[in-house]
């Protein structure tokens, strides 16, 4: 299942909801501006690195560093950043802090707003952190995301984008490499399972390192965080909320939604809407996980993480629960609303629907969500029409969907299309 969980904070500035306004995500000319810079960035990463390395390592290193890149600027091409003052005035407020006590770092960093829900930042390399704005919604404090950020600092002071590069170059030119994709092409049978069996030994290999490198930036980040005086147990607090999200079930849909929603004048409520299709009789033991989750996760077990972390905190550090400033407050709010229009623009249109319903539990009225309603059947509708409603609406896969989500997508799939229609015109025409 996508990231479509929605948590709604309970702020005393109600009126704030009511009048939610999306974020203005038409900032073309700022991501084309900054496509052109990276393009000339890489170019002269690449030119730099060619001097390091020779033969068919260097050629290798910046194939893979190309393919990198590509996807990089994919994301400036497919709209998936945000730009907007209140949150990049916190990122760079926070990212100026950063370098004011950390003074060993002497590069310039830039921090970018991705629309995505996940609670996550990474590294993309080249002195950049990709800050997505799930993070805002889901950790409880600016101190705990600031050190989110500065993990991912570490990452790249660290050059661990780099490295993964290399080493993924130096397998594929190994010999052992080689010898096992001759054994594979020479191979009269069971070619699959030569392959799975070598793909499994990548895996494996670059897991290790990756979960390495983890271990490495918690503690990296730990320094820098501890160098700027804030509250040191929210650096702690930080992955213990992320563990938490780890451990989450996926928040529950109250089905009567539907029929409260969608029981039109021009089109009742029809229950066969939300009839289920029974797969209990199917046996999935065909797809049986041949990998051990464990031994390819490419970060440590965050129980360990937060051990670790804690055997680096003074003894006597204050743990007194530290609350939100008004400002991160408000960050917070937004990016809950804020959610049903990024995947809503990344073309999301059943994860964005399922966030609008959720929230529509708690604000009926919201003139905002109910155009949304709208908006997103009417490409449901759009998309159904031109049989390519799987590209942006999951197909069913009751294994790994919460019994909430799967009455979801049943509800979706089991629309006739004019069906779907009546919905999109009845609320794109009272929420223009």
């Amino acid at each position: 299942m996508k990231t479509v969980l929605v948590f709604v904070l309970a702020f005393t500035t109600f009126s704030y909801a009511q009048n939610y306004t999306a974020l203005d995500t038409t900032s073309y000319d700022k991501t084309k501006v900054l496509k052109s810079n990276y393009e000339s960035e890489f170019e002269v990463f690449n030119k730099a690195i060619s001097q390091d390395y020779s033969g068919k390592l260097k050629k290798e290193i910046i194939r893979l560093l190309e393919e990198r890149q590509a996807e990089i600027l994919k994301m400036f091409s497919d709209r998936s950043l945000l730009f907007d003052n209140e949150f990049n005035e916190f990122l760079e407020t926070s990212l100026d802090t950063i370098l004011i006590h950390n003074p060993e770092i002497k590069e310039d960093y830039t921090l970018l707003l991705s629309k995505s829900p996940s609670p996550n930042a990474f590294s993309i390399g080249y002195n950049t952190v990709m800050v997505n704005m799930g993070l805002f919604k889901y950790l409880e404090n600016e101190y705990q995301l600031r050190s989110v950020i500065m993990h991912e600092l570490a990452h790249d002071m660290k050059k661990h984008n780099l490295n993964a590069v290399v080493n993924i170059a130096k397998i594929n030119l190994s010999n052992d490499s080689k010898k096992a994709i001759q054994d594979i092409n020479n191979a009269e049978y069971n070619k699959g399972g030569l392959a799975f069996k070598r793909m499994r030994a990548l895996l494996i290999n670059q897991s290790q390192k990756n979960q390495k490198e983890e271990l490495e930036a918690d503690s990296l980040g730990y320094v820098l965080y501890e160098n700027t005086k804030w509250p040191i147990q929210s650096f702690a607090n930080s992955f213990i909320r992320l563990k938490t999200f780890e451990d989450a079930p996926s928040l529950v849909l109250d089905s009567t939604i539907y029929s409260r929603l969608f029981d039109l004048e021009d089109q009742p409520f029809k229950a066969k809407w939300l009839e289920k299709e029974d797969f209990s009789a199917y046996n999935y033991s065909h797809f049986k996980e041949k990998i051990s989750a464990d031994s390819i996760a490419s970060h440590p077990e965050l129980t360990n993480r937060i051990a670790k972390i804690r055997a680096l905190m003074p003894k006597d550090h204050d743990s007194t629960i530290v609350k939100p400033n008004e400002s991160f407050s408000k960050l917070q709010y937004k990016s809950v609303f804020q959610q049903v229009a990024n995947l809503f623009d990344l073309k999301e249109y059943g994860a964005s629907l399922y966030s609008t319903l959720i929230l529509l539990e708690n604000y009926p009225d919201n003139a905002y969500l109910l155009k949304y309603v709208g908006l997103n059947f009417n490409e449901i509708y759009n998309a159904q029409k031109a049989y390519t409603l799987n590209r942006y609406v999951e197909k069913l896969n009751p294994q790994e969907q919460s019994d909430s989500y799967n009455l979801f997508l049943n509800f979706i799939w089991n629309l006739r299309l004019s069906e779907m229609k009546t919905i999109a015109d009845y609320y794109t025409s009272i929420y223009p």
